[in-house]
């Protein structure tokens, strides 16, 4: 037997969260924080970004998986720092 079944279908979490102010006030507080940094570390947004700039990168990965196996990790994070 599934423990939703025994549990009859409650999502856990769901339930937790709403039950337990606690848990509530932290995850509150994690995404607020999580989305903080994300808004301070990439200060771009998609519609600056050029069609150019999109191809590059988009060639950078191309090549990093056509050549993966001739990339050592350091190798991959250089090529993708250019």
């Amino acid at each position: 037997m599934k423990i939703s079944e025994l549990l009859n279908g409650v999502n856990v979490l769901e339930w937790k969260i709403d039950k337990d102010t606690d848990v509530k006030e932290l995850i509150d507080f994690l995404m607020k924080s999580a989305k903080a940094s994300i808004k301070r570390d990439y200060s771009i947004s998609a519609e600056v970004v050029t069609q150019a700039q999109l191809d590059e990168a988009q060639s950078i990965i191309d090549n990093i998986y056509q050549n993966k196996d001739l990339f050592s990790l350091k190798g991959i994070n250089d090529e993708l720092r250019q």
